[in-house]
């Protein structure tokens, strides 16, 4: 796949977080892309060389070296303007005493680019200084590749030997040419961790409102990660100082609950923080009370430092109840290996329990040029998982379908979307997901299988068939019993066959498998299913399941929901959902269907043909084409297939299939 050029406004969210770099199309999304670690790990440096005495660095190059930054594969590009350009990243003071006595040697610079893929600029200035606006300790100019997105090193004139302690920045200089289309600042495509991987010498100033970049006179240092993400910046740090074979788990899916003595997956990320290469590790799950479990893994691939891998890992507990754990790497590459870092936490292991439903919630918008590969991923998990545990909701942001209702969840849910499109899993706002068919399914075959401790069923109920105030009856059980339950109930109102719209496809010519949209046009008329339409609070209601549950008893309650914003009462379900009042997550989930379901349709065959009007557009979606008239009755467009037709702003009528629709063009 060819690599992203974004400026802000292509995809940032208005009025919500302004990083906006889209996500990759990277088969595994919220897994690593490409050997990096996942948005949300942190690997915190732990002095590892503290136990080991320095050595003095020597004139022959060591054996052992390490890429050190912040990014590890350049992705994305920004235009800025022309003139001179700097990029810094911090090498902080507990990596330097990591590193004490090891030299760094080379400097890599992520190369920019063009619309074409080529790099317009050919030079670069390499440094590394002990303060952002002093003078650089060593410098030295060098040359740029010519391919876009590839990395290009500059070898030091005077290599740099680390201090302990003594906090350096890692910088480059280039001077961006006058012209359209140029994207001189390049980065990689996730939200960093801290401050340290991004500062910026330009005239940027932020981002507006709509997601635009601002540029003014003045130039100065900034840091700018929160908008562009980790630069693209790596110092070839040598050394036999080094530490060799070590590597940790930051982040892993443990299943919440399972049944005893039943196996069950884990999804592990391992990262090197060591110089060699890992190739295979040992994982050890401990849990009090049972015989520690070690799975030995030959790694996908080999990974360097500060790569990483995502794994599977299989364990089983024997005991019932909630049980503390402990995850680790205890083996690198057959060598042991004790971090002291280990990732903690508790299951909950039960005799039986519910069969799972998964919310994906996706974010979206049909102004985003990449939202068709979300569109392709809800579609796909609608029709293939729909009726086997997938319940889909497409939250959409700042088009026609974005929901109304102002004092629900969805209004306030653009501060979870750093980028779009993007999901999440059952309201967990930790990890979003990349939602192309590949990954929904990887994350939905991954939990579908954990029992639940909940079970929910719903109905609805109204005064009559088209009644917009209606009723939604649920009932929950539990598979144990507690005297300190903290779950309510909250739902969500989606709406399908919502459309035609205008959807912008940057698939569009792309000489890779887009799911069929790199066959279609720039703009596609799409007819939206899952279409969150109105929802209740981002809490649950209150006293809507008891504190004190048992066994075998059924609770139930009945909440009152006004479907406005509904647009076809055929259409409508509604989705109950259990939350955890500490984390808010969904815990399980169901769907009622309205009550019309049944009821045979009206409307008839020619239900295929449907037409909206917008601001200088309408958008046709037909089975055989359609003709345009003006309000005066000429015709304005012959023929037309399903598609975006530009048009003035009046009334028009479109005719397709013996019926017409009236549409309002503004």
């Amino acid at each position: 796949m060819k690599k992203q050029l974004l400026a802000l406004s292509a995809c940032a969210l208005v009025g919500a977080s302004s990083f906006a770099a889209t996500s990759p199309i990277i088969k595994g999304g919220t897994s690593l892309g490409e050997g990096r670690v996942k948005p949300g790990i942190t690997v915190n440096q732990t002095n590892l060389n503290a136990n080991k005495p320095a050595k003095a660095p020597t004139d022959a190059e060591s054996d052992l070296f390490i890429n050190w930054g912040y990014c590890n594969n350049p992705y994305n590009a920004y235009p800025f303007p022309a003139g001179e350009l700097k990029g810094a990243i911090k090498m902080t003071s507990d990596v330097t005493t990591d590193f004490a006595g090891a030299q760094i040697t080379e400097i890599m610079v992520g190369n920019p680019t063009k619309q074409d893929y080529t790099n317009p600029i050919k030079t670069a200035t390499v440094w590394i200084s002990e303060s952002l606006n002093g003078e650089p300790i060593v410098s030295t100019s060098g040359k740029l590749g010519s391919k876009a997105f590839e990395w290009s090193s500059i070898n030091l004139e005077t290599p740099y030997t680390i201090e302990a302690g003594k906090e350096i920045y890692i910088g480059y200089t280039i001077t961006v040419p006058k012209g359209n289309g140029i994207y001189g600042l390049i980065t990689d495509n996730y939200k960093p961790q801290n401050n340290e991987s991004a500062y910026v010498y330009s005239t940027f100033e932020g981002v507006d409102n709509r997601g635009n970049l601002k540029f003014g006179d003045n130039y100065s240092w900034q840091a700018v990660g929160e908008y562009f993400g980790n630069l693209s910046i790596q110092a070839k740090v040598i050394g036999d100082q080094l530490p060799t074979n070590m590597a940790v788990i930051p982040q892993a899916v443990v299943p919440s609950a399972t049944t005893a003595n039943t196996p069950f997956n884990v999804k592990l990320y391992a990262v090197n923080i060591a110089a060699n290469a890992v190739k295979d590790i040992d994982v050890t799950f401990e849990v009090a009370g049972e015989d520690a479990q070690v799975k030995n893994i030959k790694l996908q691939k080999d990974i360097y430092y500060g790569e990483a891998s995502e794994e599977k890992a299989q364990f089983v507990c024997e005991q019932i109840g909630t049980l503390d754990y402990k995850l680790y790497i205890s083996a690198v590459n057959g060598e042991p290996c004790d971090t002291g870092y280990a990732l903690t936490g508790n299951i909950l292991s039960l005799e039986s329990g519910f069969k799972r439903n998964l919310v994906f919630e996706e974010g979206t918008g049909t102004w985003c040029g990449w939202c068709v590969v979300g569109y392709a991923g809800m579609e796909y998990m609608k029709e293939t998982y729909g009726d086997k545990g997938f319940i889909g909701i497409a939250v959409h942001q700042g088009d026609a379908m974005a929901s109304l209702d102002r004092g629900g969840a969805y209004a306030s849910f653009g501060q979870y979307f750093d980028s779009f499109p993007s999901a999440f899993l059952n309201r967990d706002w930790s990890a979003d997901i990349y939602p192309d068919p590949y990954v929904l399914e990887e994350e939905y075959e991954a939990l579908i299988n954990v029992p639940a401790i909940v079970e929910i069923s719903a109905e609805i109920s109204g005064e009559s068939i088209d009644s917009r105030d209606i009723k939604l009856k649920t009932k929950t059980q539990f598979c144990t019993d507690s005297d300190n339950v903290n779950y309510g109930i909250a739902y969500a109102v989606v709406e399908d066959n919502v459309g035609p719209y205008p959807q912008q496809n940057n698939a569009s010519g792309q000489n890779r498998d887009f799911f069929g949209f790199e066959k279609k046009g720039k703009v596609v008329p799409l007819t939206f299913n899952d279409v969150a339409r109105n929802c209740s609070h981002p809490e649950a209601f209150k006293g809507s399941i008891p504190t004190e549950v048992k066994v075998g008893e059924t609770y139930e309650y009945t909440m009152d929901i006004n479907l406005s914003d509904v647009k076809d009462l055929e259409n409508y379900r509604v989705i109950a959902m259990v939350i955890d009042n500490k984390t808010g997550q969904i815990q399980n989930a169901c769907q009622a269907t309205n009550i019309l379901s049944g009821v045979e349709s009206v409307i008839g065959n020619e239900s295929s043909f449907v037409a909206n009007g917008g601001k200088g557009w309408i958008c046709v979606s037909c089975d055989t084409p359609a003709n345009i008239y003006n309000a005066s009755g000429r015709m304005v467009a012959e023929g037309v297939e399903s598609g975006v037709i530009n048009v003035p702003a009046g009334v028009y009528i479109v005719n397709a299939n013996g019926k017409s629709v009236k549409v309002l063009v503004f």
